[in-house]
């Protein structure tokens, strides 16, 4: 697991994360004139599970480190291992991000996430956290279940909903990703962007707690993006407030 001083690497593989030419505008903690993981005190710790990555893009965990970490809202610490981790370790964390994880877990580890949230802390899952665990349970959690997608290609990103906080400030956008499709549970998420009638961010609630649901990020095309960056830091965001704030605004 890291997360600790100098800038963004991907756990395991060396590579190192900056922001990305183009990308939305920097927040605070950088415009102050100091890097995400120089801020002291360092914000709330989010736990960031990527599984080692399947896909070919050596540097892709530390563009998802830098997409969270540059919010200035948590402090992201990586785990590609996540199967060694212990259920009770999930309450030190105020988020929990699932990238990926293509390594089995034992079923007591996704209990104590389906606790996490039910207990009121948020979820959110991105690219390949609906195909990475196949259990009943952790697919009625997350709310969709990948089934397929073309080859990568460009396509628009529509706003379906533009009076929520997940899609403050974000307009239509151009992307090159997968175009990831799958089986939705239709009467408990809350679309509100979509691609040729897929759902690319959702939400829904479990109890006392958030879940959301962003569907790109396969390479730096998309990890890299103004429009992604924009729906990270809003997720992240909204995800951390009461859940009695459904519509409050980001500040």
């Amino acid at each position: 697991m890291s997360g600790g001083e100098g800038p963004p690497a991907a756990a395991g593989s060396g590579a190192r994360g900056a922001p990305a030419k183009g990308s939305a505008p920097a927040p605070a903690s950088a415009q102050e004139g100091k890097p995400w993981w120089q801020v002291r005190p360092r914000p709330r710790p989010a736990l960031v599970v990527t599984g080692r990555w399947l896909h070919d893009s050596p540097d892709q965990t530390a563009l998802l480190k830098e997409a969270i970490g540059r919010t200035g809202l948590v402090h992201p610490y990586i785990t590609e291992t996540w199967a060694d981790a212990a259920a009770g370790s999930l309450d030190r964390y105020a988020l929990i991000v699932i990238a990926g994880h293509y390594e089995a877990v034992p079923d007591e580890l996704l209990l104590a996430l389906r606790r996490f949230v039910e207990g009121g802390k948020p979820l959110l899952g991105l690219h390949a956290a609906n195909s990475c665990f196949t259990t009943p349970d952790y697919i009625d959690l997350i709310g969709s279940r990948f089934t397929r997608h073309d080859p990568i290609k460009e396509y628009t990103v529509e706003v379906k909903v533009t009076d929520h906080p997940l899609t403050a400030g974000l307009v239509p956008f151009r992307v090159v990703d997968e175009l990831r499709e799958g089986e939705f549970q239709e009467d408990a998420i809350h679309v509100v962007a979509a691609a040729e009638g897929h759902p690319v961010a959702y939400w829904k609630t479990v109890k006392r707690g958030r879940v959301v649901y962003i569907s790109l990020g396969h390479d730096r095309r998309s990890l890299a993006h103004p429009g992604y960056l924009r729906l990270i830091e809003n997720a992240i965001g909204w995800s951390l407030l009461p859940t009695s704030s459904t519509t409050s605004t980001i500040g």
